[in-house]
């Protein structure tokens, strides 16, 4: 952890801009205050649907349906993320997410265009984890390590600093429910990784500014 002590020295040091937040960052020396900001309320894990091989629909009348991603052709995802969806779909129908039934919806399309789609109906367990539209959120980052860091400097009248960091995934209960922890591992991008984000000083000590971003 030797950038998380080199961290705290930069926030607690006299010549710091950062000085007088001192009050805020007490305990520093275990784990940076940057730790507890970035593994706090606004830092959900969310993916795209289609990267769990899912493929989720909400209707005008704000009804949300699921179904597995199908693989091939212009618009299908890749095998892999097929048969990992399968698996998913498969436990949020065994855990009551999502009525094993199937039916027929029709969908608006541009134009005036209808199409009509088989997909499944989301139960009301299911709709907390699954009705936000394209994303899921599966849980929270982690951090293992800070990995870099800028030196808090004052630009458009805030005082900012850039953290770059490496994480774990947290995983939700409802995605513990369904088997998530023993499924991602298959879509290596979807594991752990690293992800850089900006804190930015407040009279309420420092907060996390914007999303938290990947970084490839």
């Amino acid at each position: 952890m030797k950038y998380a002590f080199e961290f705290c020295k930069i926030f607690t040091s006299k010549n710091s801009p950062a000085f007088f937040l001192l009050v805020f960052l007490a305990g520093c020396s275990q784990d940076p205050m940057v730790t507890a900001i970035i593994d706090g309320e606004n830092n959900k894990l969310c993916v795209e649907d289609n990267d769990l091989g899912l493929d989720t629909l909400r209707l005008e009348n704000g009804q949300s349906y699921v179904r597995p991603g199908k693989s091939g052709g212009i618009f299908g995802i890749s095998k892999q993320k097929a048969d990992v969806g399968k698996k998913i779909f498969d436990s949020l129908v065994d855990e009551g997410y999502v009525v094993n039934e199937p039916r027929t919806v029709t969908v608006r399309l541009p134009f005036g265009v209808t199409n009509n789609v088989n997909t499944h109906a989301i139960t009301d367990k299911g709709k907390s984890f699954l009705s936000s539209g394209d994303a899921i959120c599966i849980g929270t980052r982690k951090i293992k390590e800070i990995t870099e860091f800028t030196e808090p400097a004052d630009m458009g009248g805030m005082t900012i600093t850039e953290v770059s960091f490496n994480y774990d995934i947290d995983y939700s209960d409802q995605s513990r429910d369904i088997g998530l922890p023993d499924i991602i591992p298959s879509l290596s991008y979807l594991g752990s990784g690293k992800a850089k984000a900006m804190l930015v000083k407040t009279n309420n000590g420092w907060r996390l500014e914007g999303k938290i971003k990947p970084i490839k």
